[in-house]
């Protein structure tokens, strides 16, 4: 259901049955401006201020969205920011604010660019890579990174697992992992960015390395950094692209400039 405020004087919308209410005025002499105010209640446990007032065109959308839900777009970013530092997770947020889980993915991503763009990089938790990364590959030998001189050639070898969590707000930290092809393709896969409870990141590290035949080694950021964004520029001179998940979970790893002191391929 969605209605269009047009350039009207005065327009309510009440879903039925929600006890909600947004209110739509033109107000003279702010270039056509409407006022949305709305008094909502979360199941997250978030009340939404009653009274918040928001400046949108006249001639905007204004979007009908779930059970008795009616917000616009920079209100929605506005309740997703509040829920999110609340330590609501992607999924929660979706339920509460009864919108698609689709819909809410972008928009979290976007609020944590922006909060790591206010606060700076937060600090690692912990990185992980797996053993048997450094074979095949030639790295500079004044390195010193755990694993360094584990040159043997396994059936794995080839396909690196890399796993960098971040210290989040309320005891959570946010977790990405990739899947490195270092001899052609690059990344080839990604999981998160997930926020999860600090006291199950062991538990998800062991799930996350779990295909490898050996436990993970604790590494520096550095060499997560010198393994994937290094192999990503190695697959795209071939003219390969990372996964399409891949600029989601790119913060996760800080910024570097390069160039890779590993040289990737056959």
């Amino acid at each position: 259901m969605a209605c269009l405020a047009r350039r009207w004087s005065h327009t309510t919308v009440r879903p039925e049955g929600s006890g909600n209410m947004i209110c739509h005025r033109v107000a003279p002499g702010f270039g056509g401006l409407v006022t949305a105010m709305s008094v909502t209640y979360h199941r997250c446990g978030v009340p939404a201020a009653p009274g918040v007032s928001l400046p949108v065109r006249a001639d905007s959308d204004i979007m009908m969205l779930g059970v008795g839900e009616a917000m616009v777009s920079d209100e929605l970013v506005r309740r997703v920011r509040v829920l999110r530092e609340r330590g609501c997770s992607p999924k929660e947020i979706a339920r509460s604010l009864g919108v698609p889980a689709a819909r809410i993915a972008p928009i979290v991503r976007a609020v944590a660019a922006e909060r790591q763009a206010a606060a700076g990089e937060p600090p690692v938790v912990g990185c992980w890579v797996s053993q048997g990364w450094r074979a095949g590959l030639t790295v500079e030998s004044q390195r010193g990174w755990p694993g360094i001189g584990d040159v043997a050639e396994t059936g794995e070898s080839g396909l690196v697992g890399v796993l960098v969590a971040r210290r989040e707000r309320h005891g959570r930290v946010s977790v990405c992992g990739y899947l490195v092809d270092v001899y052609c393709l690059g990344v080839k896969d990604v999981l998160g960015p997930r926020v999860v409870d600090e006291p199950r990141l062991d538990g998800f590290t062991r799930s996350f390395f779990s295909a490898f035949d050996r436990p993970p080694l604790a590494a520096p950021i550095e060499l997560a950094q010198h393994l994937v964004l290094g192999s990503v520029e190695y697959a795209r001179s071939l003219g390969f692209e990372p996964a399409a998940d891949f600029a989601a979970a790119r913060g996760q790893l800080g910024s570097w400039t390069g160039p890779a002191a590993i040289a990737f391929g056959r």
